[in-house]
This record gives C-alpha cells, structure tokens and sequence, in this order.
C-alpha cells in the first residue's frame, strides 16, 4: 500500500511541474529560492533516437530555450557555490551524467556563449574507451543481431526481426538489467547470449575530448568506474569504483572533487556509498534525490532535479523553480518509510 502510494506522489510530479512553472508561482517561490541551489541533472543533448529512453535526451533547441531563461531568470553557477548561503539571485547549477560527446557539439557551445560554467560526469571506464555504457551496448547488440529468436538471461525467449520487435526487445532487457541489484552485472548476462556489436566509437568523451569540454566551461566530475550500482558492491569493489574513477580522470593534473553516483536513487546511494566517497577524496557528492540544494545538506549527498524529454517549458520553469521536486520527494519518501 505505501509503494502504490509512494507512486502516486511521485505521479503527480508532471502536473505539479506544470502548476509551479505559471508566473505568480514562480514569484511566491522566489523568496523561498534564494535559501538554496537547484542543482539540474541532464544526460544527452541530441535529437532522440529509437532506443533512447525519452527520461534521459533533451534535444538541442529545446535546451537552448531553457538555458536561456536560466541566465535571464537566474544565476547560472559553478559547483563551488552550490552550498553557498542566501543569495540575492536564485541560483542553478547545471550538471550532465554520462559524459556522452554529442555535449560538445549541442550544449557546452550554448553555455559558453551566455559564459554559463557546467559539470560533466564522467564513467572512467568509457572515457578509456574500455567499456559502453551498459543500456548503449545492449542497444546496439539487439539493433544488429541476426533476426531470430534469442533465449536471453532473465528474460526468456526474445524475438527481433522489424524495428519495432527490435526497440521492444531492447526496452524489455533494460528494464529487467534497471531492476536488478547490480544492472552492469545483470546486462553482461543478456550481452553474452548475443552476438558482439559495440555502440558507435564517437559516441562518449574520452580522454582528449576533456580538455575540450573544460574549455567551454565544464568541470570534469566522476560517474564511477563502470557505471555500477553503488549500494551492490561490497566494501573492496565500491572503494575500486570510485577511486579507479577519481584517479583516472585526474590523471592530467585535473582536480576531480565531485562525483555524481549512478542511478542517484536512495537505494543506491546508502551511507556506506556515500562514506566510501568521502574517504576517496571528494568533495562533493551529487545524487539523483528530488531536492533544493542548501548549505545545511551533507556536501557528499546532494540533491539534484531531473530533466527530462517530456519536459515542456513550463514544467521546466516549475523543476526550475525547485519546489516541486523537494516536496513530493519528501512526501514520497515519508509514506516508504
């Protein structure tokens, strides 16, 4: 009952954008802004594709009309002022997930052009070019398999042929991989029952593409070592994954202070994840907890706001107004409790 409930909260989250996004909301919640920073967590900066999950693409000219009312409505900042106190102006900090390169073609120009700072998270991993992210490297396996049917771990019996069968086929095995304890682990099951096809190589920064992107006013942050979950890994793994990334990203003298944990969820990010983080080293800690980022937060444990395909303009001036999201997380958080 409380997980049907915890549901319907976070249902609501859509319309409740919506209604916080209107004029006269965003003028009550003004006051109310300055006591903290929303801190906006994009992944892709492309046109969407078949098999991109609609939550996580923002297309180019949709991101270029919200940073422009960011910096006509807010301060735009850095990471280094996400915790600061009150402030005349409410203050947003843009971060991206993933690391993908298509950032430096459709959002890092942008920014630079309004002289707008950014982070970018970064998998070690990929940036060394020694993996895909896990859900790239099952779309690109499904899309190029031989048409057939496939017996696939913990999904059964898979049919592809058509597109269609193919973009289900993919939705299915990320889905169950999402759902598992460890979702790295779960999709190298399914990625062994298909034949080898790996993502397109220019698909993610990797190591030369940094200095790049720290050009045009991105700091470089980790996204762990492989893009596992966090909370899955025992105490010798979890200190691998974010110290192999931390290391590896500042291997050129880069101060890498902050570190944005995948998936973000508060079943990913436990104490014992966040405690692993502070002993590696960093600063800064971002999650993917629906929330206004204060001076009084654990600086390792900080709380983001999801952008998302199907956000119009004034969900987003809603999410931008960062009210919406801290109270119907913390509603749905007290009903799970």
């Amino acid at each position: 009952m409380r997980a049907r409930l915890r549901d319907a909260l976070l249902g609501l989250e859509p319309a409740a954008a919506a209604l916080l996004g209107t004029s006269v909301a965003r003028v009550l919640a003004r006051a109310w802004r300055r006591r903290g920073c929303v801190v906006l967590c994009y992944h892709a900066v492309r046109e969407p594709g078949p098999y991109d999950d609609p939550s996580v693409v923002v297309p180019p000219g949709r991101f270029a009309d919200q940073v422009r009312f960011l910096v006509e409505r807010c301060e735009v900042v850095g990471l280094d002022r996400v915790l600061e106190p009150d402030s005349r102006r409410p203050r947003v900090a843009i971060t991206f997930d993933d690391g993908y390169r298509d950032l430096l073609d459709h959002a890092l120009p942008v920014l630079a052009r309004h002289g707008a700072p950014s982070a970018v998270f970064c998998v070690s991993d990929v940036v060394e070019g020694r993996r895909a992210l896990w859900t790239d490297a099952l779309a690109a396996a499904i899309d190029r398999a031989p048409a057939g049917a496939y017996e696939l771990p913990g999904l059964g019996p898979v049919e592809v042929g058509d597109a269609p069968s193919r973009v289900a086929a993919f939705q299915r095995a990320r889905a169950v991989c999402g759902a598992a304890e460890e979702p790295v682990a779960a999709s190298e099951g399914v990625l062994s029952s298909l034949p080898a096809a790996a993502p397109p190589a220019d698909l993610y920064l990797h190591s030369d593409d940094l200095p790049e992107a720290e050009a045009l006013g991105a700091e470089i942050g980790s996204h762990a070592r492989t893009h596992a979950r966090l909370s899955a890994l025992d105490r010798d793994a979890l200190a691998g994954e974010l110290r192999h990334s931390h290391d590896v990203l500042g291997r050129s003298g880069r101060a890498v202070r902050a570190v944005a944990y995948p998936y973000g969820d508060a079943g990913s990010v436990t104490t014992a994840v966040v405690d692993a983080a502070r002993e590696v080293g960093y600063q800064l800690g971002f999650t993917g907890r629906a929330g206004l980022a204060s001076p009084a937060a654990d600086p390792l444990a900080v709380p983001r706001v999801a952008i998302r395909c199907r956000d119009g303009s004034r969900a987003f001036r809603g999410k931008a107004a960062g009210a919406q999201p801290a109270v119907y997380a913390r509603a749905a958080r007290a009903v799970a409790s």
